[in-house]
This record gives C-alpha cells, sequence and structure tokens, in this order.
C-alpha cells in the first residue's frame, strides 16, 4: 500500500524543457520557441577546444509550468549535471506560487551555463528539495571556420 506524504500536496509538473526562448503573452500565457534538447558549439578552426579549464557558454531558455490541486508555494531549484558527474547550479532556488488546480506556476528563466565536455549534461529539478525530473541537454562540438572572430555571419536573403 502506498503511504500518503505529510505536508502540502505534491505538484503536477505538465512541462520541463530546454528551448531557445519563450514569449510570455500579455495574459501571461507562454509560447516556446524552438524546443531543444540537442546544443551544437562551434568551435573555429584556429581556437582552442572548449575545456574545463576554457569553457564556452551557452544560454538556454528552462521553462518549468506546474500545477496543483490547491493553493501551495513551492521552492524550484535546479543543478546540472556535467558528463564527468560534476553538478553546478543552473538556477537559484526560486518560490513558486499555483494559486489552484487551473491556475499553476511557470518559470522561464535563461541560462548561462559554461561548458567545457562534450555529452549528456542532465538538468535536475528539483520542488522542494526532492528530485522530481531531469531534463536531457546532448552538447556537441563542431569544428568549422566562422569566420573572422569580429566579422559578424552573414544574414541570408530570401
Amino acid at each position: 500500500m502506498e503511504q500518503l506524504r505529510e505536508g502540502p500536496p505534491q505538484p503536477y509538473v505538465v512541462a520541463a524543457f530546454l528551448c531557445e526562448r519563450v514569449l510570455i503573452e500579455v495574459d501571461g500565457s507562454l509560447s516556446a520557441i524552438r524546443l531543444a534538447d540537442r546544443f551544437t558549439v562551434g568551435v573555429p578552426l584556429d581556437a582552442p577546444m572548449p575545456s574545463r579549464d576554457t569553457p564556452v557558454p551557452i544560454n538556454p531558455t528552462f521553462v518549468l509550468v506546474l500545477r496543483g490541486e490547491q493553493l501551495a508555494t513551492y521552492t524550484a531549484r535546479a543543478v546540472l549535471v556535467a558528463p564527468d558527474g560534476r553538478e553546478t547550479q543552473a538556477f537559484p532556488p526560486t518560490p513558486m506560487t499555483v494559486q489552484s488546480p487551473d491556475q499553476g506556476a511557470n518559470i522561464a528563466a535563461v541560462l548561462f551555463i559554461l561548458v567545457g565536455l562534450e555529452g549528456q549534461y542532465w538538468l535536475r529539478l528539483y520542488i522542494d528539495d526532492r528530485e522530481i525530473t531531469r531534463v536531457p541537454l546532448l552538447v556537441v562540438f563542431d569544428r568549422r571556420d566562422l569566420g573572422p572572430a569580429d566579422t559578424p555571419a552573414p544574414v541570408p536573403h530570401e
């Protein structure tokens, strides 16, 4: 038989993912643009490959949507786990208040992540210090001719 948890009911995770950006509508609704679990980092031919000593930044947007059965405030936080097992804080503890079953809580946060290794990263999500899900993030380094570092890439014309 399942044991009943003491304390407030736990929230439901409606969505937890990474994307390029989020539009927040006037009514508070979220529109996610370009959902992604793989990020390719371009590395110029004449530059050293990223490493633990010389990491490069990526800036995915993390989206979390919670719902619950009643008014309750939870604390959400995320930890990034690198392919070698090292952990860093992805975003700090953040309060989220679920108002009612039909009015939940959202987080849309641009993350600043330094990556020095290729491979599978995991964003471990915690609500009130209990891990509730993981979001995958595959990082691939792509060595290529990116052009001069101080010259913006040309914009394709249609």
